[in-house]
């Protein structure tokens, strides 16, 4: 960069912090309503004198009332009462305007200085003492400007709402108005006189001001007010101009300009750095610190300068509380600086908590005077060193042995593991993504030996079954080509299929239309299993056979719970039945030995079964019911013959298609309807 855009730059910056323009009260004193207050009493020298010499602690006068003093109060009611009012106020400064006003004028000067004080740790009230007034560039016919001269900083106190305010001076150092003596110097060429409060008086630098400006044609006013200023501005601008050389020099100012070589980058070791391979003996951070805050905390021990930014509540004041923790135990000083005192207040609050207070030193606190400045570095040039317990050095070696642990399983879980090409991070990240998906039971061999391009090609089998299911609908495992086995439909297979499903598509129809004869219900249909065929054709050909049925054989728990009694000791007769086998062949036939006596009963049982679920006839309605049976018995047993040939009929078929065999009616229903579909789609003639 060269030095004379720096020089620009710098004089932008001067500009910028100088302010000489009529708008600041400096330089042009306005009388207003509420941010100025003009003193009347007691006079220009003795107010001076009383608060800034003397230091006394100055009320503002007020009426007296029944409350201050109720025998005076009595007296100067009467004097008014008989014509002859007496104007008898308490306290010792009296002022413009009137008492209403001056009050609400107090109440804002006070608000203000306090705000002041505790957002920049500045005061900004101060009784002015003496003015100048002036015209600019000597041009008689340009209007007077009235200017501070000398500066006492003080405060307004307000012991409570029925209390006067107090006047008093605040712990600062009077000064001439600095900004005006700049303005003089440069454009006037007028310097103006020095002024100690301990060698002389208010009225001898009066003296002398007057026969600065009276050559001028200018005037001095002795008088007082009480007014918010600031000259913070002025003060830097002096800082910079008498130490411009310095300023221009610090690379860190010359990086703000633009020249950012002239800063060190960031070492590369430092980049990544793994704060948990240092040892926690040699970390001295007192409060919690996440890892950009320990990059941070890193930097600057390194004495790499950068900028931390974040919004509230992100852990900066943390982040400065632990540098200078760190800083104190490198042995540094830390000068900490901030434009608000609550940054300030929230470090040293922290600081303090963790008792390190005593190496912390307010050198711009308001609340803070020479004698506690004082007396807190005799404090602290009188501490001795204490030693750490065994205890917690034990706690450090614990840190650092889980900090070893967290670290390994760290490593673990972000380890790639191969044939997957993946880390077990990465799987329970794929998984937690996939926590509200439907799980699909999956059987897969040599789970371990998958590869990367295995699984994707598993995830797009499950996409594209998620596609067909969807297409499909809610009922999708229900499809009548669930489960088959084909891969390529042939010619031939394609006209076997079509030859076949004619077949049972004519049994299927000849079978519902003997359904509609007998008057089977759309309950009944769906109980109706097709496997249990021949338990009802028994019932029906029982029901033929007897003329009439009791009802108790059916609906009677006791006759039920008879018959399974009669089950059990016949299942102990077993053993003797098989002994006897031999006699029995002399006697009987072979194809008595034939006869499945287990299968049989478990028939029968059902049969009972459905006849105490599904007949729930009373004694009237029941021979009622045997004669019906016995009347469509014909229907039955056609029923029954066509059943069985289409049974045969669709057993072939699904074989042939390698889909699962419908097990009720109503499934029956289903298939017969895409049965038709495809054989008016692919018609068979015979």
């Amino acid at each position: 960069m060269s030095e004379a855009l720096l020089d620009k730059k710098f004089e932008y910056w001067q500009n910028q912090l100088l302010d000489l323009g009529k708008r600041n009260r400096m330089i042009n004193y306005r009388e207003t309503k509420r941010a100025t207050l003009k003193l009347v009493e007691p006079g220009f020298e003795k107010l001076y004198r009383r608060l800034a010499v003397d230091e006394d602690e100055l009320t503002f006068q007020s009426p007296i009332d029944k409350n201050s003093d109720i025998r005076t109060y009595s007296l100067l009611s009467l004097l008014e009462t008989l014509a002859c009012p007496i104007p008898v106020n308490i306290g010792d400064i009296k002022t413009e305007g009137s008492i209403l006003e001056r009050q609400k004028t107090l109440k804002q000067l006070r608000s203000k200085s306090h705000l002041a004080l505790d957002e920049q740790g500045t005061n900004i009230l101060y009784m002015v003492s003496g003015f100048v007034e002036w015209r600019e560039k000597n041009d008689v016919s340009s209007a007077w400007i009235k200017s501070p001269l000398i500066l006492v900083p003080v405060s307004l106190m307000l012991e409570s709402l029925n209390a006067p305010y107090v006047l008093k001076k605040y712990d600062e150092d009077i000064v001439v108005n600095p900004t005006l003596s700049y303005l003089f110097e440069r454009d006037y060429g007028i310097t103006l006189p020095s002024f100690d409060p301990e060698e002389q008086s208010i009225n001898e630098f009066m003296d002398e001001m007057e026969k600065l400006v009276d050559r001028r044609g200018w005037r001095i006013v002795r008088e007082n007010s009480i007014g918010l200023v600031s000259f913070l501005k002025i003060n830097m601008y002096k800082d910079l101009c008498n130490n411009e050389e310095d300023v221009k020099n610090n690379p860190i100012i010359r990086a703000f300009a633009g020249e950012k070589h002239t800063l060190s980058d960031i070492p590369e070791e430092l980049y990544n750095y793994n704060h948990d391979s240092k040892p926690a003996m040699e970390t001295y951070q007192v409060v919690n610190a996440d890892s950009s805050q320990q990059d941070a905390i890193l930097l600057s021990q390194k004495g790499i300068s950068f900028v931390m930014q974040g919004p509230p509540g992100t852990g900066k004041s943390q982040t400065i509380t632990n540098i200078i923790a760190q800083g104190l135990a490198d042995g540094k000083r830390i000068l900490f600086v901030s434009e608000k005192a609550a940054a300030l207040e929230v470090v040293h609050k922290r600081l303090s908590e963790v008792h390190l207070d005593d190496f912390c030193l307010a050198l711009h606190s308001y609340k803070a005077n020479k004698k506690d400045v004082l007396e807190e570095l005799g404090k602290c040039l009188e501490l001795r060193p204490i030693k750490v317990k065994a205890e917690e050095t034990a706690k450090l070696t614990e840190l650092d042995t889980l900090k070893e642990f967290l670290a390994k399983y760290v490593s673990d879980i972000h380890e790639e593991k191969m044939p997957l090409e993946m880390s077990l991070y990465e799987v329970y990240g794929a998984l937690a993504a996939l926590e509200d998906t439907i799980e699909l039971p999956l059987e897969i061999e040599s789970v371990e030996k998958m590869t990367k391009d295995q699984v994707n090609r598993l995830g797009l089998l499950v996409v594209d079954f998620d596609k067909a299911k969807c297409k499909l609908g809610d009922m999708w495992y229900k499809n009548p080509w669930n489960g088959t086995t084909i891969v390529n439909v042939t010619y031939d297979l394609s006209n076997q299929i079509k030859d076949k499903l004619a077949r049972v598509l004519y049994n299927i129809k000849t079978v519902l239309e003997d359904l509609e004869q007998i008057q089977v219900s759309e309950k009944d249909k769906a109980a109706l299993a097709l496997n249990d065929l021949d338990i009802y054709v028994q019932l029906v050909k029982v029901c033929m056979e007897c003329g009439s049925i009791p009802k108790t054989w059916i609906g009677n728990s006791v006759f039920v719970s008879e018959m399974k009694e009669l089950a059990l000791f016949l299942e102990e007769k077993r053993t003797l039945i098989i002994q006897n086998r031999n006699n029995l062949e002399e006697v009987l036939s072979s194809g008595f030995f034939k006869i499945d006596a287990t299968n049989k009963v478990a028939r029968m049982k059902q049969l009972i079964k459905y006849i105490e679920n599904e007949l729930h006839l009373d004694d009237a309605k029941w021979n009622e019911y045997i004669q019906c049976v016995k009347n469509e018995a014909g229907y039955v047993n056609a029923l029954y013959v066509a059943l069985d040939r289409m049974i045969y009929e669709i057993n072939e078929l699904c074989q042939d298609l390698g889909i699962e065999q419908p097990s009720t009616v109503c499934e029956l229903l289903s298939n017969y309807t895409l049965y038709s579909i495809l054989c008016a789609k692919y018609p068979v003639y015979h």
